[in-house]
């Protein structure tokens, strides 16, 4: 009498669940990690932004050029006046090494469960060509950094050179960073953000 519980109680067991059901894949299209293959110009502007908000490294680096993929695109960053006044050893030589250490360390002073937020305003694609494209746009920037030191918001203006990299993908090659007259003088741009988490 006892095995035969036993038995009946494995076999109600095991219709009952799902342990030996095969799963359906996970479409790869719907992955959380907020990268997109960047096949336009416009979806590396959307993977800077979800890079930001998902506080992820990695997927603001992969909006770059690739000299792996492309020799010919080096990138280069042409900081705000200010900054690169004050920051200008730093800037002479700037590098994606340093976008990815300027990122990295400003993700790792943030407030505990916070997130990063990048506002883009008055956006545009000035020039579309088959292998590039310029974009320009106003930013804000908030950073709830545990730093007292550091400023939390960060406005200006950026205009982008996005090209083609090859395999069909595109990455930021040139970024210059400027003050918007426009816009709060109080604040600091973007540039000085890099240079105060690069130091």
């Amino acid at each position: 009498m006892y095995r035969l519980s036993i038995t009946i109680f494995f076999i109600v067991l095991l219709q009952s669940c799902s342990w030996f059901a095969t799963r359906t894949p996970e479409d790869p299209t719907s992955s959380g990690l907020g990268f997109k293959p960047p096949t336009t110009p416009d979806l590396v502007i959307t993977n800077l932004q979800n890079a930001f908000s998902d506080n992820n490294a990695e997927n603001y680096i992969l909006c770059f050029t690739d000299t792996l993929i492309n020799k010919n695109l080096q990138f280069h960053f042409t900081p705000s006046g200010e900054a690169n006044a004050r920051y200008a050893s730093l800037f002479a030589n700037w590098n994606i090494n340093n976008e990815r250490a300027a990122f990295l360390s400003m993700v790792s002073r943030l407030e505990q469960n916070s997130r990063l937020l990048l506002t883009l305003s008055n956006s545009r694609f000035d020039i579309l060509l088959p292998d590039s494209a310029v974009y320009v746009s106003d930013y804000s920037i908030s950073v709830p950094t545990v730093v007292t030191a550091f400023e939390k918001n960060y406005v200006g203006s950026m205009r982008l050179t996005i090209s083609q990299i090859g395999n069909g993908l595109w990455g930021i090659s040139r970024w210059t960073d400027s003050r918007n007259p426009g816009i709060d003088s109080s604040l600091s741009t973007w540039s000085i953000l890099k240079g105060q988490y690069s130091n």
